[in-house]
């Protein structure tokens, strides 16, 4: 039944009654004591659509035309609409496109419907406790759970040992969260000048929240003192900045190399190999209205001599599609269009039309080692309940080793230098994960970047 189901019936009602049983079955396990059993059903519920997804995916996959054009004309619908919401167009232009960007997703669903997907493979084997953990590159594996309002926490080391904390109600967390996003707003709405001459205020009042944050998800963890973390978030926490929990004396990111992943299941199945092209770098202003863009596409053409680049280029899109070979690096700098609900049809604001999130499925990205997605929460979807209905899922899907998402909006100018450092570390460390870390080490001390909410926007996730 799965497999002839389409990416947003999967992210929506056949989805949610599946997992019903699933954490229920996993809590039952923990309470009996029977730890790596139950952290295997809390794979299956947290990775099993995505895992489907993956096993599936042999590249460009939807070849159907009618759908190929239905996507492109909601593309192009979509590009309008945030043009015309710019340019203060009238509310009865902006409700007669929104209605036909509706009518032509449900077209488009339909068509999806009765689309028939390659039938994937189930294999209870990729759950499993020994393959995962033979995979395991970190020193710690912690894998957060929600059930029934309450948040655990499972944590795995590289030597096998297994436990499982409770930390708390969800809902008081989602409050500390909804908390540290005012702050952070309220720093990012400021100038250099403005940081500067309240930095130390600013950042004390951030690390009230970030050491309470530190204190519900990290301390009571038995976790090494330092080394290697590899996270795999659950709502409420998805868009939490790990990097700047801080325990008294330092941000997490000083003690910890820090990845994310969506959940340790995806260590269980192999990472697809293929040969790698040149980088490939799209930026797109919004018509000069993020005028850092330009700099940041120039300073990554020089870190990068070899890349194709495209900057507010209508061409960069099918330059995309038409790839033979993945390219090593897909770098995306541009706005970023979301709708209140989530859909798979939300996506980058580029030259001349809208790159969504489903056009990201069918991608062939077999030796991409990374894509970057400079842009306002890219990391957006994950909090959705329907974690499909997101970049990360859908360049993973595609066949993308690790991702760079950012968290939460910031300004293109601070985002821009945030880049620029990070490829000059990537150029020398080739890890991006240790690129990051080093970027963020970097801006701390600089006074105008050195508030949580610049510097740790970003995060790595992986695979």
């Amino acid at each position: 039944m799965r497999a002839e189901l389409s990416v947003a019936e999967l992210t929506a009602d056949f989805q949610s009654r599946r997992n019903d049983a699933l954490p229920l079955l996993a809590k039952l396990e923990r309470q009996t004591g029977h730890l790596q059993t139950a952290l295997q059903t809390v794979w299956r519920w947290k990775g099993g659509a995505l895992i489907d997804l993956i096993r599936r995916h042999d590249g460009y996959t939807d070849v159907n035309p009618t759908i190929a054009q239905l996507q492109q004309r909601i593309a192009v619908l979509r590009w309008e609409l945030e043009r015309k919401q710019r340019d203060d167009e009238s509310e009865e232009r902006l409700d007669e496109l929104r209605r036909q960007i509706r009518d032509l997703e449900a077209q488009a669903y339909h068509e999806r419907r009765y689309h028939i997907h390659k039938p994937g493979q189930s294999d209870a084997s990729i759950y499993n406790w020994q393959a995962v953990l033979s995979k395991l590159d970190a020193d710690c594996l912690v894998e957060y759970v929600s059930i029934d309002d309450e948040l655990y926490a499972w944590c795995i080391t590289r030597n096998g040992d297994c436990t499982v904390t409770t930390l708390g109600s969800t809902s008081t967390i989602s409050e500390l969260l909804q908390r540290l996003e005012l702050k952070n707003l309220n720093a990012l709405r400021l100038n250099d000048e403005q940081r500067q001459q309240r930095g130390e205020t600013l950042i004390r009042d951030a690390r009230v929240l970030l050491q309470r944050l530190y204190r519900t998800l990290i301390e009571p963890l038995p976790i090494p003192v330092e080394g290697k973390l590899l996270i795999a978030p659950c709502a409420p926490i998805h868009l939490a900045p790990f990097a700047a929990l801080w325990d008294g004396n330092n941000y997490l990111m000083e003690r910890y190399l820090i990845e994310q992943i969506p959940t340790g299941a995806l260590l269980g199945i192999s990472v697809p190999a293929g040969p790698s092209g040149p980088a490939l770098v799209i930026g797109a202003s919004a018509d000069g209205m993020l005028a850092a863009v330009q700099r940041e596409i120039n300073a990554i053409a020089g870190i990068l001599p070899d890349a194709q680049v495209y900057l507010d280029d209508p061409a960069a899109l099918t330059a995309l599609h038409n790839l033979t070979t993945a390219p090593r690096i897909l770098h995306f700098s541009a706005h970023t269009t979301f709708d209140e609900e989530p859909t798979i049809f939300a996506g980058l604001h580029l030259a001349d039309r809208t790159f969504t999130i489903e056009e990201c499925y069918r991608l062939n990205l077999a030796g991409t080692e990374l894509v970057t997605l400079n842009g306002c929460t890219t990391a957006y979807g994950m909090e959705s309940g329907g974690a499909l209905i997101a970049f990360q899922s859908a360049f993973l899907i595609a066949g993308a080793q690790r991702l760079l998402v950012s968290l939460w909006p910031i300004k293109d100018e601070p985002a821009a230098g945030l880049m620029a450092h990070f490829y000059q570390n990537l150029m020398q460390t080739q890890s991006p994960a240790v690129a990051l870390r080093q970027t963020q080490r970097d801006l701390l001390h600089d006074p105008a970047l050195a508030h949580p909410a610049i510097w740790s926007a970003f995060a790595v996730m992986r695979r």
